[in-house]
């Protein structure tokens, strides 16, 4: 479930600036982050781009394999399976290019369950937008905030994403600034009228999470099939056909010498 967090905070105004506790902002979600640093969290502002960074790591051939016209999850959602080292070999190849800091990546994995991020990652190949603006963490909670200052309202897209993230074990908050009552209430009825659209997504989402196992389930057992009918078709003929094979050479042989030794037999007697 999404929550709404109201901050009533003395924010000033300046040309092209947030004025907060003596400090100048661009943004207002700086000046969220500012406030949940002076708290003891670290904060770095996320939207689109830190998750597509951060799933960026984790697509094509380093989570899915290619067998034919299927696609079968490397993982297998197995528990001894470690994202964390696929992370980190990843990370370290394009660490160049990420603009991110490795421990601000990594702290996501902390916090979600192997089924979970392979969902995530489904959803974000399907959609790239509506995810929050802003991430703040510390040793024991990691929580995702969509600012939404006064004269701001909350997108459908944007409702639609934060509940997925929210029903697949992110933690996610809406963070309005000095909202009033009815615009807290515009914002709920807002995310219940997309609960049917975020229920068929979750759905589907477990549909895939399925479907693949079931592929890669029937493609092991596939091979396992191919390998009792070509040794039934291939190997038990050709075992025959060698056994058949030795045996008549054998009673030739065998024929041979008996027809040498009555041959010398007849020698002699004559």
């Amino acid at each position: 479930m999404v929550k709404i967090r109201n901050l009533e905070l003395n924010i000033g105004k300046e040309i092209g600036y947030y004025l907060f506790e003596n400090k100048k902002f661009k943004t207002i979600e700086e000046v969220v982050i500012q406030y949940y640093e002076d708290r003891g969290y670290r904060g770095i502002y996320t939207e689109n781009k830190y998750w597509r960074n951060f799933f960026g790591l984790f697509f094509d051939n380093i989570i899915v394999e290619q067998v034919g016209n299927v696609n079968i999850l490397k993982f297998d959602f197995q528990k001894e399976i470690d994202i964390k080292k696929v992370f980190n070999k990843t990370y370290f190849l394009n660490k160049a290019y990420c603009p991110y800091k490795k421990e601000d990546l990594k702290v996501l994995l902390d916090f979600l369950d192997l089924e979970s991020f392979m969902k995530l990652l489904f959803y974000y190949r399907i959609k790239q937008s509506g995810f929050p603006d802003v991430m703040i963490y510390n040793k024991k909670e990691l929580l995702f905030l969509e600012v939404k200052n006064k004269n701001d309202m909350l997108r459908e897209s944007q409702a639609i994403t934060l509940q997925v993230l929210s029903s697949n074990n992110v933690n996610v908050e809406i963070c309005t600034i000095n909202f009033s009552e009815r615009k807290k209430k515009e914002i709920i009825r807002l995310l219940k009228s997309n609960k049917e659209d975020v229920d068929i997504i979750n759905y589907l989402l477990q549909d895939i999470i399925k479907i693949n196992r079931r592929n890669k389930y029937w493609y092991e057992k596939g091979l396992g099939i191919l390998f009792i009918l070509v040794f039934w078709y291939i190997g038990i003929p050709l075992a025959i056909i060698s056994f058949l094979n030795n045996y008549y050479k054998d009673k030739a042989y065998e024929e041979i010498k008996v027809q040498e030794v009555l041959k010398k037999r007849k020698n002699k007697g004559s």
